[in-house]
């Protein structure tokens, strides 16, 4: 008979456990599915107070994890009253680092973005490039390969430029009636152009003319940035288009860009800084 009673009172118990499924350690009233008590602080009848919740940990019926609350509102919620609320020790960590995350989710500390910036390799000399029609688009298109370029690895980079060129040439066009002007762009060749994967629908920047606009061979300088998307391990080569009204003919034209010191220089210069798009 006392066998039977035990059995009976094992299986209401079973049955309590299956209509409420609230399991509390530390606690005979537990406010979520699974619920520790850690200070053993909270009241017997009612929800805990703010304060005596900071001690808890608790997961509810969505699966919800809280630490410090009994009502997570996010797969993992952390009340803490003092900083240092979460600690991550994995051998990366480091003074000044952040939290960020590969393509796959894993996360890891690293330096911030800004610490990563990545210098173009760039001439040292003048360097004057005969121009080429680029075969991606219709009628005579002037470009050319200034020389210098820039190596990244897998990401999103805004890369930033300061460009000085001019046209050069036997058949220069008086810059004070030409209609001429010049953009600078990147390919992932440098030999012709292969545009990189650009994350906005500027994919060049037109830069203006400096000081000589009564002479021929108007001098062009500027700066700009374009965003692009790096997928894999990829070269980027600084290009200059030059508008048909730099020349009067379309042939033996060429561009000459400023790597040279200078009075005031080097001229041209160009990096890329990473950056995350939201």
């Amino acid at each position: 008979m006392k066998i039977l009673k035990k059995i009976i009172l094992i299986v209401l118990w079973q049955i309590h456990i299956l209509n409420y499924a609230q399991i509390g350690i530390n606690t005979p009233n537990p406010q979520a599915l699974f619920h520790v008590d850690g200070a053993k602080d909270n009241p017997s009848v009612g929800a805990p107070s703010p304060t005596q919740q900071l001690n808890d940990f608790s997961v509810n019926s969505s699966g919800y994890v809280g630490i410090g609350t009994v009502n997570p509102t996010a797969n993992l919620e952390i009340n803490s009253p003092t900083t240092n609320a979460v600690r991550i020790v994995d051998t990366t960590q480091g003074l000044g680092k952040v939290l960020t995350s590969d393509s796959n989710g894993y996360a890891r500390w690293t330096t911030p973005s800004t610490s990563f910036a990545k210098l173009a390799t760039l001439p040292t000399t003048l360097i004057t490039t005969p121009t080429i029609d680029d075969p991606s688009l219709a009628g005579t298109q002037f470009i050319a390969y200034s020389g210098a370029f820039i190596s990244l690895t897998p990401g999103k980079y805004q890369i930033y430029f300061t460009m000085w060129c001019s046209p050069g040439g036997p058949n220069l066009a008086d810059s004070s009636v030409n209609d001429g002007f010049a953009s600078v762009f990147f390919s992932t060749s440098s030999t012709t152009n292969i545009p990189p994967a650009y994350l906005t629908s500027i994919k060049s920047v037109i830069i203006p003319r400096l000081y000589n606009l009564q002479a021929p061979a108007s001098d062009y300088y500027g700066s700009g940035n374009v965003a692009v998307d790096i997928t894999g391990n990829t070269t980027l080569y600084l290009w200059v288009y030059m508008s048909g009204g730099n020349w009067t003919a379309p042939t033996g034209n060429s561009i000459r860009f400023r790597f040279d010191p200078g009075s005031y220089g080097p001229y041209v210069q160009m990096y890329a800084i990473p950056f995350e798009v939201q």
